[in-house]
């Protein structure tokens, strides 16, 4: 799942692009709430800085040194030695790189992942006149973009940061430590939930859990050293683990991303026999991992379309059928909640096509865009979409069950929306263009599939607001706004509630009706929930 990605800066995309997957490598989890959402309610303490940690290699003086971190921020790149008191830091600032020195006691870390400090300020850089301290001729330095990476010179050492080269296929625990030893030290302080440590010690089976992951992934580094304490506590010989490591392109072991259908790391494969019993893919649906696949292991696996994000509430849920005249084709469920930041997060599933859709979109404060994620599975076939846009610009990979990743970078225009697949998105375009009372042109950016070429495309629309007016659903009399699309196949008249701009009807000029057949408004949280 797309929300703990956090596409960087100029520092990490601007200098590390060759490195494809940055984006993708850099995740972590939130510490302070986005600048621009607590800017407009007069909150934002430009003072701190957020960091997260992310899989780099760094070699000092040609020597890989896997025992050096290294944390992110939006315009920062941070060094942790273990022979120093001080962390290396690059900052950019107006298109230029400047090295730093931090005390690492100037960090916050609220967990193994994320952290959080005043900014850093002491320069090494040895033509730096502005005054700044520095420890003398012996830490002064320099830092410079090359290639794909960063070289850094401090006293009489010099560093390479370079993107991590995580490997591929299979290999043994003792090596997983030896390419990530900060995945040894979080293996080591973990304590697993106890009743997953319980179910798993009581099953009684001979399974084999396959764990697809990558040590540049944040997800992987969150997930699998949890699963492996899990397994250990439990001590159950009956479960076998098999460790397989992808690349950042998902084109290696190609046999097995492709017979296995990944697309996204980690994926855990529960297998009895031939037989698959289940698969954890990516994110928690609850709180952990190996709750996730307690329940997987119990035969009760969490529904699709519920995930822990702690602060996410659960606004409403909904149920349309989809119908071509009199004929039921299928349904498309829906789930609107709102965010901690005053966003909103949307996810549908939709089923009767030939397969399944599965698509998750969050949308900031102001109810543009932030990021999309759409799964099609279709004869037999898996690929997954994926769109972040941070301001003017947007950038969409697809992963296919075979073809590794296509990538996309697009303009994003101020007029520009995010159209999901479906009809349940439509309100929220709608909402991102500013509910307009009267027709208003639009571009939209429609994500594809895999098998289109391309991860997606801008394509002309339209949207006109009829009227206010009373819908007889069959989940009650509502309150609805009427407007008209006009975009190809879901073109037609929609009925949106009027407080939600979610469907309640959906009438296209194609023939196909959808009707809201059932409509759930909880109050509570996504995790009291499950």
């Amino acid at each position: 799942m797309y929300r703990r990605a956090r596409p960087l800066d100029k520092l990490i995309s601007g200098l590390i692009a060759s490195a494809g997957a940055a984006i993708l490598a850099l995740a972590g989890t939130s510490v302070l709430g986005p600048c621009t959402y607590a800017e407009a309610n007069g909150e934002c303490d430009r003072a701190k800085v957020e960091w997260w940690s992310t899989a780099r290699d760094v070699y000092v003086d040609g020597e890989h040194a896997p025992e050096i971190t290294v944390w992110g921020s939006d315009s920062h790149l941070a060094l942790f030695l273990p022979d120093s008191s001080d962390a290396l830091v690059v900052e950019e600032a107006e298109d230029e790189l400047r090295l730093l020195s931090m005390p690492k006691a100037a960090w916050t870390f609220d967990d193994p992942q994320t952290a959080r400090s005043m900014p850093p300020k002491r320069s090494l850089d040895s033509d730096d006149d502005a005054g700044a301290p520095n420890d003398g001729a012996s830490n002064e330095g320099a830092v410079h973009a090359v290639a794909d990476g960063l070289w850094i010179r401090s006293g009489d050492r010099h560093f390479l940061v370079a993107p991590h080269d995580g490997g591929s296929g299979a290999l043994e625990l003792d090596e997983l430590w030896r390419r990530a030893p900060v995945w040894k030290d979080l293996y080591d302080a973990y304590e697993p939930d106890a009743k997953a440590v319980e179910a798993f010690a009581d099953e009684g089976r001979e399974l084999v859990m396959t764990v697809a992951f990558g040590t540049w992934c944040g997800d992987s580094r969150r997930s699998v050293p949890r699963l492996l304490k899990t397994l250990e506590a439990a001590d159950n010989p009956k479960l076998k683990v098999e460790l397989v490591l992808i690349d950042r392109s998902f084109t290696d072991p190609l046999d097995f991303v492709a017979r296995e259908q990944v697309t996204n790391v980690p994926t855990v494969i529960v297998r009895d026999g031939d037989r698959e019993v289940g698969r954890f893919v990516e994110e928690p649906r609850s709180a952990v991992v190996e709750t996730d696949l307690a329940a997987v292991l119990t035969g009760r696996p969490l529904p699709p379309g519920v995930y822990f994000d702690d602060g996410d509430v659960l606004l409403a849920s909904g149920v349309l059928g989809i119908y071509h005249g009199e004929r039921r084709l299928g349904e498309e469920h829906w789930r609107l909640f709102a965010t901690e930041t005053g966003g909103q997060r949307l996810y549908t599933r939709r089923s009767g096509d030939g397969g399944g859709t599965e698509t998750w979109a969050r949308f900031r404060w102001d109810g543009r865009a932030a990021f999309a994620e759409v799964t099609r599975r279709a004869d037999g076939e898996l690929s997954r979409t994926r769109l972040w846009r941070r301001g003017a610009k947007a950038t969409s990979t697809t992963r296919g069950d075979a073809t590794g990743i296509v990538r996309q970078s697009v303009d994003w225009p101020a007029d520009a929306v995010l159209l999901p697949p479906g009809v349940a998105g439509v309100g929220l375009a709608w909402r991102q263009a500013g509910r307009p009372a009267e027709r208003r042109d639009l571009r939209t950016y429609a994500l594809a599939s895999v098998a289109e070429g391309a991860p997606g495309r801008m394509e002309p629309a339209a949207v006109d607001w009829l009227e206010e007016s009373l819908v007889e659903t069959a989940a009650g009399a509502l309150d609805g706004v009427a407007l008209r699309l006009e975009h190809g196949e879901r073109s037609g008249r929609y009925w949106l509630l009027s407080d939600l701009d979610m469907p309640v009807a959906v009438e296209l000029d194609n023939g196909h009706r959808y009707l809201l057949e059932s409509l759930e408004r909880p109050e509570s949280k996504v995790k009291d929930e499950d």
